[in-house]
Formats: structure tokens, sequence, C-alpha cells
């Protein structure tokens, strides 16, 4: 009896919504069809509903030697063949897990109480996955360096030469 693909996704060993960065992570199409498919191809889905879809792989595995951050998303497989087209009823979901990263870090002059030295404020926007509970700033300086206690994302340094 001939049929229209049917798609099923298999995502091996790995949990897909804990891979740390640099991971090699190979997701599966395993593809039934009569007469067999010719052509099997992977989809990155738009993140949001209507948002279009990217062909990221045209094999039966796509394979990510080694994971980023902008590799998470919902992935699906498609067949074609003579009898039509089909594709995995459910997305696989790809959550890349990183380290913690500063991003626009800035630095703004603070005004001088009265009487005293003027002060800076540092701000570094913390991008990660998870989400950074804690922050430590180093300050540097050709005497040696210290950790700064009690830090926070954003810091203000006052009387400091």
């Amino acid at each position: 009896m001939h049929h229209a693909p049917i798609v099923r996704l298999v995502a091996g060993e790995t949990d897909l919504s804990r891979v740390l960065e640099g991971s090699a992570v190979s997701l599966k199409c395993q593809v039934t069809a009569r007469p067999p498919p010719h052509d099997v191809w992977w989809v990155r889905l738009g993140s949001e509903p209507g948002k279009e879809e990217t062909v990221v792989g045209r094999s039966r595995t796509l394979h990510f030697p080694s994971v980023k951050p902008a590799h998470s998303g919902d992935y699906t497989c498609k067949a074609a063949s003579s009898e039509g087209e089909g594709s995995a009823v459910r997305p696989l979901h790809l959550l890349v897990h990183y380290r913690p990263v500063c991003s626009n870090p800035l630095t703004r002059p603070h005004p001088a109480d009265p009487g005293g030295q003027p002060g800076v404020d540092l701000s570094c926007g913390v991008e990660a996955r998870p989400q950074a509970r804690s922050f430590r700033w180093l300050y540097n300086s050709t005497e040696g360096s210290f950790q700064i206690p009690s830090a926070k994302s954003l810091m203000s340094f006052m009387n400091y030469a």
C-alpha cells in the first residue's frame, strides 16, 4: 500500500533542554514511506507564528559539531515522495546553555559629593543561560588586583582615585 511520508524525530540520548555550548548534537529524522521519499530536509521554525522557516539541512541527520547559543530554536524534519509530503507532528526544541558574557559594558562619570572626589558608575549587561545569579567585579592595576565585594551588575564607585 502506498502512502505519504510519516516522519518521526529522535534526539538520541541528548536532553535538548540542557545542551552546553560547544557540545556536539545530532537530530535524527525517521521516515516511513511507500514509495521511499525522494527528498528529506530539516527546517528551523520561525520564533513566532507566521515567521519564515529556514532550511538548515538536507539529510536524515542534522548534526551540529559545536552548538552555539544562536542554534537554539525549534527544528523539524520534512520528507517528500510521489505520494505527498509529511512532517513531524511536534518539533524538537534545542536550548543551548552558555557561560555569562558581559554585553554593552558602560562607564559613566558620577558627580562628586560636596567636598569629595568624583566617582564612576560601571554597568555590564550580562547574557547567560541559565540567567546569572551572582556577579564579580575585579579591579586591576599595575600595583595588583582585588575583587570588589558585594558585586551587582551595576556598580557605583565614589571617591576612588
